[in-house]
């Protein structure tokens, strides 16, 4: 490991930080190996990794015992288990025992998208001081990776609220003590609650976006599953967060040509 962290983007010459990476994982013992091999693969060595573990109802699930494989394997490597069932719960209860100045959250079978994904993502949010830093992602698609990247730019509240792919919690890097103080991961939300915490970082703090492709989704998600669920949560967060009846009329519209779009979507699927 490198003593020191150079960078002539940053330009200066400082001790490591730690960054913490919180994995939830339940009944997935492949995409946790998938995941913690690319965390390891990393060329910032300077991590820690969190895993916490879902129950498992089935009596043949090795996901458990592969988590605890790597904690003897690597010093850098915790697991505990999940004391509340749920995503977000789950990743607050990583983020309470992390202890790096910078939090990933990278869950079981998503992936960094390169060897240099953390480096690149910690360099920018050093440089730009940001609270938090949003890389672009890609998602497997039949045998071929589709990618979404961005323009790199300081992002609004308003402005990530209403944009079709505004990223997601896999290709975000965190400032820990910012994300702390915005209270973490809104547990009222069973799917939107990463959507809702960026509103709440940006309309307090710095955001920030850069072109770089940070992670690789595994596709079929809860989230992918339940869009309409998305779409109601994402409508509540932007109330919550951006309040005023012109949130409440443009975040309505903006819901229901969603909701139009899937739907059109899914018909043509069929034929």
């Amino acid at each position: 490991m490198k003593d020191k962290f150079l960078s002539s983007d940053v330009g200066l010459d400082m001790p490591l930080p730690l960054v913490s990476i919180v994995t939830v994982v339940k009944n997935h013992a492949e995409g946790l190996v998938k995941t913690v091999t690319s965390i390891q693969e990393q060329s910032y060595s300077n991590y820690e990794v969190i895993i916490v573990g879902g129950k498992s109802e089935n009596p043949k699930d090795i996901t458990e015992k592969i988590a605890k494989e790597f904690v003897h394997l690597n010093f850098r490597i915790k697991y505990v288990r999940e004391i509340q069932s749920g995503i977000y719960p789950a990743m607050n209860q990583g983020l309470v025992m992390t202890k790096g100045e910078y939090v990933w959250f990278l869950n079981a079978g998503d992936e960094f998208s390169s060897g240099t994904s953390l480096e690149s993502a910690l360099t920018e949010i050093m440089r730009t001081k940001a609270a938090l830093v949003i890389g672009g992602y890609g998602i497997l698609v039949g045998n071929k990776v589709r990618e979404y990247s961005y323009s790199p730019r300081v992002i609004s509240a308003r402005k990530f609220a209403y944009n079709r792919r505004g990223g997601c919690h896999q290709a975000m890097l965190f400032n820990r003590k910012m994300l702390i103080k915005a209270g973490g991961f809104e547990t009222k939300f069973q799917l939107a609650s990463d959507f809702d915490v960026v509103l709440k970082l940006a309309s307090n703090f710095k955001v920030v976006r850069f072109k770089n492709i940070l992670a690789r989704i595994e596709p079929g998600g809860v989230a992918d599953l339940n869009l309409q669920i998305v779409f109601r949560e994402k409508h509540q967060a932007r109330l919550t967060q951006i309040p005023g009846c012109r949130t409440w009329f443009r975040s309505l519209m903006w819901t229901r040509l969603a909701q139009v779009n899937q739907y059109a979507k899914k018909r043509l699927r069929k034929v």
